[in-house]
């Protein structure tokens, strides 16, 4: 059996009101707070760090239970070490407030923080785990057949980047180059993405050197059109709006409404919009007005390092959305048929020979 401690603690809480539950849980560190929750398991303490302001951000409801799973089985390798019997998690050992306050890209997995401490101390039965040689390679082809499709579906999206530039000259820049001048270096930017598109195929988890990490890091599409093939775009799509344009600022505005009103009963991720400065941006960023001018919306990264592997948010070392894939196609494409288009803009100049002066 594992060591219980802070039974007392354990036995008081469950009699006061939740509120001053919450103002206990405020002073006290992550690590006992998972030690309190795992060793008893009194399910009014679950739903009082639950429903921790911090704790909760931390600890969600359907990751307690895991997370709770973990730290005890953790919790008992700590006693059967013996020179070592309590929990040691410096990267816990802070309260939830303190945790928070990192940079969302440097926050700590809880879980895999636990799983990495149990992996260690289990190293030490490694020699008399009942293993066949038949399972090892099973395991192995299970793990290595993931990390290869995976890697092809990376690729893939790589080579289609680099297609893009090509059949779509000048328009998409690097999210990070903050200029909106087109840049003359294209060429090696294409020859640069076919050539990590050929060696992402390769394996990379035993080695620890991962092919385009920074291609893939969380927040935005690795390309993006320059702003002001959004604004020639806009332009058009005002004079020959579509039969259905159901996207206007007042749709835009009652979504808004009743996204306000589900706030008081979930808490709903923040949704950024996809441009600024447009009638499609949402309430609050949609007027253009004075020197602002549409542009798409890019979560800027203070810092263009990749985060540490594990890090929350992390998704460096899987590909990009689909979704987002499949939206540049699509912008691009209709901003091709924009510029051939015969249709007359103003008298003497179609609306291609417009397109093609303003971009």
């Amino acid at each position: 059996m594992v060591r219980v401690r802070y039974s007392s603690v354990a036995g008081r809480l469950p009699k006061l009101p939740r509120e001053l539950v919450h103002k206990i849980l405020d002073d006290i560190s992550l690590v006992k707070v998972l030690e309190l929750v795992s060793s008893h398991d009194i399910p009014y303490i679950d739903e009082c760090v639950s429903t921790h302001f911090h704790l909760r951000q931390l600890l969600p409801p359907d990751v307690l239970p895991e997370a709770k799973s973990y730290f005890l089985l953790y919790n008992t390798l700590c006693e059967r070490r013996r020179r070592q019997p309590l929990p040691n998690l410096p990267q816990l050992a802070h309260d939830a407030q303190v945790l928070l306050q990192a940079k969302p890209s440097r926050r700590v997995d809880i879980i895999a923080i636990i799983k990495v401490e149990i992996l260690k101390d289990l190293e030490a039965y490694a020699p008399f785990f009942p293993y066949s040689v038949t399972w090892l390679w099973d395991l192995f082809n299970v793990i290595d057949a993931s990390e290869k499709k995976l890697n092809a579906v990376k690729s893939d999206q790589l080579k289609r980047m680099a297609e893009l530039m090509v059949e779509y000259p000048g328009m998409l820049r690097d999210y990070q180059d903050p200029s909106q001048e087109q840049r003359r270096n294209a060429d090696h930017t294409i020859a640069k993405l076919l050539l990590l598109s050929e060696r992402i195929k390769r394996p990379q988890m035993l080695s620890g050197k991962f092919v385009g990490r920074y291609i893939f890091i969380q927040h935005n599409f690795h390309l993006v059109p320059y702003d002001r093939y959004l604004g020639a775009f806009l332009k058009v799509l005002d004079r020959f709006p579509s039969e259905d344009d159901a996207l206007t600022e007042e749709s835009i505005a009652d979504q808004e409404s009743k996204n306000i009103k589900d706030r008081n009963r979930t808490r709903i991720p923040h949704k950024y919009p996809k441009t600024l400065f447009t009638k499609y941006s949402g309430k609050g960023v949609c007027s253009n007005k004075g020197f602002q001018q549409p542009r798409f919306c890019l979560r800027a990264d203070k810092s263009h390092a990749t985060p540490p592997l594990g890090a929350v948010g992390d998704r460096s070392l899987l590909p990009a959305s689909e979704k987002e894939v499949q939206w540049l196609e699509a912008f691009l494409v209709v901003c091709k048929h924009m510029s051939e288009m015969e249709e007359e803009w103003k008298a003497g100049e179609t609306v291609g020979e417009y397109w093609k002066t303003h971009v």
